[in-house]
């Protein structure tokens, strides 16, 4: 993973195979990111994106296992209890370009992936 700081934004340029939210994570910590928002985009080879199903107060998870093209991402960061913690929405597409979406839950980068992080002081 490469990343650098640019007047407040953190670009995190993320390998093949890397953990989208580990990663993101790692480099919130390695800049001191307490709060912000996040947009990206790139490709995967392994996501799980989930629903909030409010009756069951859980996530259903659908789980892919191919290449994708990262359409979206975003999310934000915050610190919680001591604890950093960062929520991301994706939206993937494979071949036949049809779309899905939800919160994502675990992403593994195929080719590449670029976030931009834009840092927002927490309160």
């Amino acid at each position: 993973m490469e990343t650098r700081l640019e007047q407040q934004v953190v670009v995190v340029c993320l390998k093949p195979g890397e953990e989208i939210l580990a990663s993101l994570l790692e480099a919130a910590a390695a800049h001191g990111i307490t709060g912000g928002y996040l947009v990206g985009h790139g490709t995967v080879v392994e996501a799980d994106l989930g629903w909030w199903d409010p009756e069951k107060d859980e996530f259903r998870v659908r789980t892919f296992e191919e290449p994708l093209q990262v359409g979206s991402l975003t999310g934000g960061f915050l610190v919680e209890d001591g604890e950093s913690s960062v929520s991301v929405s994706a939206t993937v597409a494979g071949p036949e370009l049809i779309a899905f979406t939800g919160r994502l839950l675990r992403g593994v980068v195929g080719t590449s992936c670029e976030i931009h992080v834009q840092i927002v002081p927490s309160a």
